[in-house]
């Protein structure tokens, strides 16, 4: 009787020991996702300030525009073109000369004043902010958000407290929140992403912590007991 109950005890805490594992698995994948993608914005925060630095000693004494963008290039350690990408690299003088003509903005800095202007963009662009995360930070003007025909956000409710980008035009009166659709339902087919080819479009990102586990979970089970760092 005794080793039966022994045996059975046994038996329930390998099953518990095996449920405390698989709970454990998703939680520890997704702290090592964070834990690698911090390590990666660290070092490039890093990168940047670095560069900026150099570039702004560099101006002080050269007046070359082109001498001050070479030195920001060769600090950043980016070579002309980029060998994983296999595209070419190209820094210009100013943010407009890089935004025109542009099909793709992307805007994330912790600017309290606009960097992006809506006169600068083409038609058919679109544009991802996803550093004014703040309601006291705007990374693009009013414009960039009236010229834009499909607004789409995160989550509307987040974006309601964090986007700075939008929180300013809807205080002026000339946004409203029932103009924002959120991704899922862009993904989803219910809103059309792009209504024409002219249309210009806006993504404001402000980080959802459900988006990198909907990312993560398809991935997990087969792998959870056989994966590489």
């Amino acid at each position: 009787m005794l080793k039966l109950i022994r045996k059975r005890r046994e038996k329930g805490e390998k099953g518990q020991a095996l449920v405390e594992f698989a709970l454990l698995v998703p939680i520890f994948l997704i702290l090592l996702f964070a834990i690698v993608d911090f390590g990666m914005g660290f070092y490039s925060w890093i990168t940047v300030t670095n560069s900026a630095r150099e570039g702004a000693r560099i101006g002080a004494v050269l007046a070359s525009e082109q001498d001050i963008i070479d030195r920001v290039f060769e600090t950043a350690g980016l070579p002309n073109e980029d060998e994983n990408l296999n595209v070419e690299v190209k820094a210009v003088a100013s943010a407009q000369e890089c935004v025109e003509g542009a099909d793709v903005v992307i805007v994330i800095t912790s600017a309290r004043e606009p960097a992006l202007l809506g006169e600068w963009l083409s038609p058919g662009a679109h544009i991802n902010a996803a550093g004014g995360n703040h309601w006291m930070r705007r990374e693009i003007d009013e414009e960039a958000v009236l010229r834009s025909e499909v607004i789409v956000v995160d989550d509307l409710d987040q974006a309601k407290i964090e986007c700075g980008d939008l929180i300013w035009p809807e205080a002026r009166g000339s946004f409203r929140w029932d103009q924002a659709h959120e991704l899922q339902s862009v993904v989803a087919g219910r809103v059309q992403g792009r209504p024409s080819e002219e249309a210009i479009t806006l993504f404001e990102s402000m980080g959802v912590a459900l988006e990198a586990i909907g990312l993560v979970t398809p991935t997990w089970p087969a792998h959870a007991l056989d994966f590489q760092v």
